[in-house]
């Protein structure tokens, strides 16, 4: 017999309902995780929403524990982050190294990040589980397409004519958090980075695709990436164009509204992506040929480092700050301890590093790096048959590529972001996908 919730005897929630709007509220907390608010303690900590849900929610964990401890992937992520909180306690355990010392106290800050990250994974799972892969992934399409929808128009509003000339103040106050602050306006949504953004739309162009949905999804999701003006996110959106042409099947009877979209998604990815081009093949000319400094009208320009020869780490600010960073003192073992690249980077690049790989193993050395595989490979705990399903094969080329795109060009093995998408990898691994193809 289903279980029953009642508030106020006025509103009933049975199992699923209640699972279902906790893992919507849990997804908007990190849609929405630029509002955030501010406390000082140990070291100016800012408590979002899905902080203050990962400990409303943690006694559903206890609850539930029996679910996980009998999963080799939960092992892993105790191991590791065990691993972590020794790496960590063996630091600032002896009596000099005080926790007045503001360095030990983003050290514990960072470890409390990724507990934080690991509880919300657990959470996500459990909520998965209970839902239904099939349902949980309809309903996070829809919620995510919706809030791409929004974001994007708000953007339009921002930069049109006349909402500046209407709306004025209250334009910059309300609309502004759609865009960065920086030269070029880049969508990133309610986030703090347009690459979270990226991220997500990543991920979800991933899901869309695989699931052959409407070419509606693909031209929002699409668009998102271009707006964001993340690098990563649009080689990879390039990818997942290649993807599209030539190992997916389409379905030949598409109606006029569908061929619309995806001729319109053509169009626009086609002149966007003539438009990077042309500033690249004009910053080659006005460099070579010219005295005339050309300033680069979209933030592709980067690539130009990697096409000129003599020039990759001469110019390229990231591989020069990776070469700089391999170069130094590292115990290979254990690593330099639990936010020392972190400190590093900052003090000397006024800058992440911008590789999680490099992180992890800067700071908790090969067994941090062994462990990390050990868990990320048990994410895909699947048969060997499996890998000859067309499905299959399309999830580890688009999913894999995602995660080791973003974990080579930004820091967010803390963060929750990435952790979001992990148990839903799990369950299409656990279950026969080819249901999914009902959506």
């Amino acid at each position: 017999m289903t279980k029953n919730f009642y508030f106020n005897n006025s509103f009933q929630f049975n199992d699923l309902n209640f699972n279902k709007f906790s893992l919507s509220i849990l997804f908007f907390s990190l849609l929405f995780s630029s509002f955030s608010l501010n406390l000082k303690i140990l070291y100016n900590i800012n408590i979002s929403l899905f902080d203050v849900l990962v400990i409303f929610y943690f006694p559903f964990i206890l609850k539930n524990f029996r679910i996980l401890i009998s999963k080799k992937l939960f092992i892993f992520l105790g191991i590791l982050g065990l691993y972590i909180f020794l790496n960590l306690l063996f630091e600032i355990y002896p009596l000099e190294k005080s926790l007045n010392n503001l360095l030990y106290k983003k050290k514990i800050l960072l470890f409390l990040q990724f507990f934080r990250s690991a509880i919300f994974f657990i959470l996500i799972y459990l909520f998965i589980k209970k839902i239904g892969i099939r349902n949980c992934i309809s309903l996070l399409i829809k919620i995510f397409l919706f809030y791409c929808i929004v974001i994007i128009i708000i953007l339009i509003l921002d930069v049109s004519f006349l909402t500046k000339i209407i709306l004025k103040d209250f334009s910059y106050i309300y609309f502004n958090d759609v865009q960065r602050a920086s030269e070029i306006i880049r969508l990133k949504g309610f986030f703090n980075d347009p690459n979270h953004l990226g991220l997500f739309a990543c991920f979800f162009l991933t899901l869309v695709i695989y699931l052959n949905l409407s070419f509606f999804y693909i031209l929002i999701f699409g668009m998102t990436i271009i707006l964001t003006g993340s690098k990563t996110a649009y080689l990879y959106l390039l990818m997942q164009f290649a993807f599209l042409l030539f190992l997916l099947n389409s379905n030949k009877k598409k109606n006029i509204q569908e061929k619309f979209f995806k001729y319109l998604f053509y169009i626009f990815f086609l002149i966007y992506s003539f438009l990077i081009i042309l500033d690249l093949s004009l910053i080659y000319y006005y460099d070579n040929f010219t005295q005339i400094e050309y300033q680069p009208k979209t933030r592709y320009y980067k690539f130009y480092d990697l096409i000129v020869e003599n020039n990759l780490w001469k110019d390229s600010t990231r591989l020069i700050m990776w070469k700089d960073i391999i170069s130094q003192d590292i115990n290979l073992i254990f690593g330099n301890g639990i936010y020392e690249l972190t400190n590093y980077s900052k003090l000397k690049f006024n800058n992440f590093s911008h590789n999680s790989f490099l992180d992890i193993f800067f700071d908790f050395g090969l067994i941090g790096i062994i462990l990390l595989f050990l868990f990320y490979l048990s994410l895909f705990d699947f048969k060997i048959n499996q890998l000859f399903g067309k499905n299959i094969i399309a999830i580890i080329l688009s999913f894999h590529l995602l995660i080791f795109f973003f974990f080579f060009n930004f820091t967010i093995f803390y963060l929750p972001y990435i952790w979001f998408f992990f148990p839903i990898v799990v369950f299409i691994f656990e279950n026969n996908t080819r249901y999914l193809k009902k959506l």
